[in-house]
C-alpha cells in the first residue's frame, strides 16, 4: 500500500521514556510498500495512533484565510527562537501559507535596558522595511521581568490616558512600551497589530509578571491591539515543575529543542499544542472573508448593508462591500461567530430554531448557539458551516442561483448550495 500526504506540519518522536525530536519540518510525506494503513482520520478529534504513526488534527485551523499575508515579527528570543531558528511565528507562517520576516533578537527588551543583549523592540521597529505587512506580530516583557525585578533597571510606570508620545515616560516600562506601539501605527497604519503574551513562567518573578502583564492588557485596550493571550487562554504553566519539563528547553538535542528546560522557551510541543493554536485564532479572527457559495460564486450578504438586527442574510454577486465582508471569531470546540465587517452583528438562526427552513439573519452578538458555527470540509477549499444548536447546514433556499435568494439552515445534504469558500 501506498500513499502521500500534502502539505503537513510533522514532528517525528522517539519513543523512549523522555522523548528526543528526531526531526521537524513543513513538507509532503510519502509511504511505500506498508502493509496495513488503518483508521487514520486527519479531521478526527484529537490524536490518533498506529503503532508508530499518529496525526494531530490542528487546532484553530484558519481555513486558508491567512495564505499570502505578511507578517512583521518583533520581540525577544520566545518570537526569534531560542537556539532554534524555528519559533512559533515559523510554524504558524508555514502552516498558514504566510510571508514572515523576523526582526526579533534574543535579549531584547521593552524597557530601556543598556546593558540588554538584544537591545530595545523600538529599534527593531525603526529599522524594519517602511512597507506595510498584513500584520505586525510582537512580544515584551519576559526580559523585562528581570530588567525590573532583578537587576532593578527601570520602573513598571502607568499607561497614561493620552496618546501624545511628548506625554510618554520613556524612561518606564509602561512609557517605553507606549511609545513603541505608537512607533509601529505611525510606521503601518494600516496594518493589525498583534501582542502575543507569552505563558506563565516559572523562571521569572510572579508578581512581576502580574504587574506587567496587566500594562500589557491596558496598552492593548487603549491602542486597539489584539491580543494572542497565551498566559491566559492556555493551561501552559511552568510552575509547574511536570510541564516545566516536557514543554521547554534550555539546549538543542540533535539538533532540535529538548526538553526539561528552565520554563521559559517553549520546545516544539510548547509551541505546537498552545502558541500555534492561540496566534492561529487570533489571526484568523482579524481577516475579514467573502463567504461565496459553491454552485452560484455569489456572496453572502447583509441585506442592504443595513445594520439592524434581524436584517436579511442572502445571496449577491460579490461586490467586495463591507456587507459581504466577514470575520470567523472563535467561541470553542471547533466552533466559530461569523460577524459581518460592517455592522459587527452575527449570522443567527432566527428565533434559535431548529427547523428546516429557519432563516439566517445578522443579530447583535450575544454567545448563543444559534449564533454559533462549525466548517466542516467539503473539499476543495469549500466548506459546510454547521449551526451548533440544531446540527444544521448553511443553505441558499432552493439552491436558486438569483441574486436575492434568501439563507437558511436546512439538513445538511452535500449540495454545493451548502458549500461556501472563505476567501480572504
Amino acid at each position: 500500500m501506498d500513499f502521500t500526504l500534502g502539505k503537513v506540519q510533522y514532528s517525528i518522536i522517539s519513543k523512549e521514556a523522555a522523548p528526543v525530536v528526531m526531526a521537524s519540518a513543513t513538507g509532503s510525506i510519502t509511504g511505500t510498500k506498508l502493509a496495513k494503513f488503518v483508521a487514520c482520520n486527519y479531521y478526527g478529534t484529537g490524536k490518533q495512533s498506529i503503532d508508530n504513526f499518529r496525526l494531530v488534527r490542528p487546532a484553530n485551523s484558519a481555513y486558508g484565510s491567512l495564505v499570502g499575508k505578511s507578517v512583521y515579527a518583533f520581540g525577544d528570543s520566545i518570537v526569534y527562537g531560542h537556539q532554534y531558528s524555528r519559533s512559533f511565528l515559523n510554524f504558524v507562517a508555514e502552516r498558514e501559507g504566510m510571508t514572515l520576516t523576523k526582526y526579533a533578537r534574543n535579549g531584547a527588551t521593552v524597557g530601556p535596558a543598556p546593558n540588554a543583549s538584544g537591545g530595545q523592540i523600538i529599534t527593531q521597529v525603526r529599522a524594519a522595511s517602511s512597507q506595510a505587512p498584513d500584520f505586525v506580530v510582537f512580544d515584551g516583557g519576559t526580559n523585562d521581568a528581570i530588567e525590573v525585578h532583578d537587576n532593578h533597571t527601570y520602573a513598571i510606570g502607568t499607561i497614561g490616558g493620552s496618546k501624545d508620545p511628548t506625554t510618554f515616560d520613556t524612561g518606564t516600562y509602561a512609557g517605553a512600551l507606549e511609545n513603541t506601539i505608537y512607533t509601529m501605527r505611525q510606521k503601518w497604519p494600516a496594518a493589525q497589530l498583534v501582542y502575543v503574551a507569552a505563558h506563565k513562567m516559572g523562571s521569572r518573578d510572579w508578581d512581576t509578571q502580574l504587574a506587567l502583564r496587566q500594562i500589557n492588557l491596558r496598552a492593548a485596550l487603549k491602542w486597539g491591539v489584539a491580543v494572542a493571550d497565551v498566559f491566559g487562554n492556555t493551561t501552559l504553566d511552568t510552575r509547574v515543575d511536570a510541564q516545566r519539563v516536557a514543554y521547554t528547553f534550555d539546549g538543542l538535542a540533535g539538533g532540535y529543542p529538548g526538553s526539561g528546560g528552565s520554563g521559559t522557551h517553549p520546545n516544539i510541543s510548547g509551541i505546537t499544542d498552545f502558541y500555534v493554536p492561540e496566534l492561529t485564532a487570533q489571526l484568523s479572527q482579524l481577516v475579514p472573508t467573502t463567504m461565496k457559495a459553491r454552485h452560484s460564486g455569489k456572496c453572502a450578504d447583509v441585506a442592504g448593508s443595513s445594520t439592524a438586527d434581524g436584517a436579511a442574510v442572502q445571496q449577491l454577486s460579490c461586490q467586495g462591500g463591507d456587507n459581504q465582508q466577514w470575520r470567523l471569531r472563535s467561541a470553542g470546540g471547533g466552533y466559530y461567530q461569523i460577524v459581518a465587517q460592517h455592522s459587527g452583528k452575527c449570522l443567527d438562526v432566527a428565533s434559535a430554531s431548529t427547523a428546516n427552513g429557519a432563516a439566517v439573519i445578522q443579530w447583535t452578538c450575544h454567545g448563543g448557539t444559534n449564533q454559533q458555527w462549525q466548517p466542516h470540509d467539503a473539499g476543495s477549499g469549500y466548506f459546510e458551516l454547521v449551526a451548533q444548536h440544531s446540527g444544521k447546514c448553511l443553505d441558499v433556499a432552493s439552491a436558486s442561483t438569483a441574486d436575492g435568494a434568501r439563507l437558511q439552515q436546512y439538513s445538511c445534504l452535500d449540495g454545493q448550495n451548502q458549500q461556501w469558500n472563505l476567501e480572504g
